[in-house]
């Protein structure tokens, strides 16, 4: 497995299923985007937990830049 395989496929599913969350959901997304992970690519939780939470900071800080 590619090392950047977990954060790309944590970024995708953020994108695809951030609009099913509210802002002040993001913990429920963060902890659906661990389960995904650690299903799909067999990942223990830390990892996938890390995996997950970068690919949210990525998005979030996008999203920052596009309201400046």
């Amino acid at each position: 497995m590619n090392t950047k395989e977990p954060q790309i496929m944590a970024s995708h599913f953020i994108a695809k299923h951030q609009g099913e969350h509210l802002s002040s959901d993001s913990v429920k997304l963060i902890n659906r985007c661990i389960d995904h992970l650690m299903t799909t690519l067999s990942l223990s939780r830390q990892t996938a937990t890390i995996a997950a939470v970068q690919a949210y900071a990525e998005t979030q800080a996008e999203i920052s830049r596009w309201r400046v």
